[in-house]
């Protein structure tokens, strides 16, 4: 049987193909790895939003990550375009509560902190 999917809130109609295409991705790979999931295993991940990123970074905008600012790593972070080793300050001792509590909150969102 096939069913229909519904998508909201797209920007235009590459957005919405590229969208598309993810969710084709991702039910073709559910398909071929079919007899190797395991219906009694999940894992509930939590949700991560730019700004709890942010708040676990140093705020200094220095660059070395090679964005602007910290608010756009967080955004790669988020994407995981980018990864925690990639800010230099937050391997500083004076930043190691906040790296720590942010490996934390992209562990639990399912992100892979890098």
């Amino acid at each position: 049987m096939h069913g229909r999917i519904g998508i909201t809130q797209l920007a235009d109609e590459l957005e919405a193909r590229t969208v598309a295409e993810g969710i084709v991705s991702w039910m073709n790979e559910v398909d071929t790895k079919g007899n190797d999931i395991d219906p009694t295993s999940y894992q509930r991940w939590i949700r991560v939003g730019i700004l709890d990123i942010l708040k676990c970074l140093p705020r200094k905008n220095c660059g070395d990550c090679g964005l602007d600012t910290c608010m756009a790593f967080a955004v790669e972070l988020l994407e995981e375009r980018s990864r925690m080793s990639d800010c230099t300050l937050l391997a500083l001792i004076e930043h190691r509560a906040v790296s720590d509590r942010l490996k934390e909150i992209l562990v639990q969102a399912g992100l892979s902190p890098g």
